[in-house]
Protein backbone atom coordinates (compact mmCIF):
# COMPACT_ATOMS: atom_id res chain seq x y z
CA UNK A 1 0.00 0.00 0.00
CA UNK A 2 1.11 3.61 -0.88
CA UNK A 3 1.33 6.31 2.04
CA UNK A 4 -2.08 7.84 -0.11
CA UNK A 5 -4.36 4.99 -0.27
CA UNK A 6 -3.40 4.69 3.71
CA UNK A 7 -4.31 8.46 3.83
CA UNK A 8 -7.34 8.15 1.58
CA UNK A 9 -8.75 4.95 3.37
CA UNK A 10 -8.11 6.76 7.17
CA UNK A 11 -9.87 10.36 5.83
CA UNK A 12 -12.73 8.46 4.42
CA UNK A 13 -13.40 6.21 7.58
CA UNK A 14 -12.59 8.77 9.62
CA UNK A 15 -15.93 11.11 7.64
CA UNK A 16 -17.71 7.76 7.32
CA UNK A 17 -17.87 6.70 11.01
CA UNK A 18 -19.88 9.96 12.35
CA UNK A 19 -22.57 9.56 9.76
CA UNK A 20 -23.66 6.53 11.24
CA UNK A 21 -23.06 6.79 15.10
CA UNK A 22 -26.36 6.78 16.56
CA UNK A 23 -29.72 6.37 15.64
CA UNK A 24 -33.05 8.26 15.50
CA UNK A 25 -35.04 7.11 18.59
CA UNK A 26 -35.66 8.88 21.08
CA UNK A 27 -33.59 9.00 24.15
CA UNK A 28 -34.34 6.90 26.77
CA UNK A 29 -34.71 9.43 30.51
CA UNK A 30 -35.39 8.40 33.95
CA UNK A 31 -38.70 9.84 35.29
CA UNK A 32 -38.72 12.68 37.51
CA UNK A 33 -39.22 11.65 41.57
CA UNK A 34 -41.43 14.19 43.33
CA UNK A 35 -41.58 14.06 47.29
CA UNK A 36 -43.73 16.40 48.87
CA UNK A 37 -44.48 16.81 52.30
CA UNK A 38 -47.87 17.03 53.71
CA UNK A 39 -48.78 18.10 57.48
CA UNK A 40 -51.36 16.47 59.08
CA UNK A 41 -52.97 17.81 61.61
CA UNK A 42 -52.24 17.10 65.34
CA UNK A 43 -55.36 14.46 66.97
CA UNK A 44 -55.99 17.57 69.46
CA UNK A 45 -56.40 19.52 66.87
CA UNK A 46 -58.46 17.59 64.63
CA UNK A 47 -60.84 16.63 68.08
CA UNK A 48 -61.45 20.12 69.36
CA UNK A 49 -64.44 20.96 66.55
CA UNK A 50 -65.84 17.66 68.42
CA UNK A 51 -65.33 18.38 71.51
CA UNK A 52 -67.22 22.16 70.88
CA UNK A 53 -70.03 20.67 69.13
CA UNK A 54 -70.38 17.48 71.67
CA UNK A 55 -70.55 21.12 74.37
CA UNK A 56 -73.28 22.47 72.47
CA UNK A 57 -75.26 19.93 72.10
CA UNK A 58 -75.26 19.13 75.51
CA UNK A 59 -76.04 22.81 76.34
CA UNK A 60 -79.31 22.58 74.31
CA UNK A 61 -80.25 19.72 75.70
CA UNK A 62 -79.89 20.96 78.78
CA UNK A 63 -82.05 24.18 78.14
Amino acid sequence: MTKKTIIAATLAATLALPAVAGNMSDPIMDADIIIQNVETPSSGAAMLPVIIFALLVAVAAGS
